[in-house]
């Protein structure tokens, strides 16, 4: 017999959580409108594409600080926070992999 995970918590998300996931989310956007610059740039983009990844960087660092200091929080769920942190770190190191083969 296959037992079934049921969930009757109501401990609500931390808010560092949703705050680092909030942060991926606009990382994201903003990392894939750069690329999509440089795509249409044929690789030969401006200023402009460097920036935009500049910006994604910066928020993905403030989204790991968060996602980090979320996990002070006591009695809450970490799913979200879990997302946040590791989304943003991924982006963190595919940005440093670009600077890097980008020299």
């Amino acid at each position: 017999m296959k037992k079934t995970k049921l969930r009757f918590s109501y401990k609500e998300y931390t808010i560092g959580g949703v705050l680092s996931s909030a942060l991926a989310v606009i990382s994201v956007i903003v990392l894939g409108y750069s690329i999509m610059l440089s795509f249409k740039a044929r690789g030969e983009g401006s200023a402009q594409v460097g920036a935009y990844g500049l910006v994604s960087l910066v928020l993905s660092l403030f989204g790991v600080i968060f996602g980090l200091l979320s996990y002070k929080e006591q009695d809450k769920r970490y799913g979200i926070s879990f997302f946040g942190t590791f989304t943003n770190g991924v982006i963190i190191v595919m940005l440093i992999l670009f600077i890097l083969v980008g020299l």
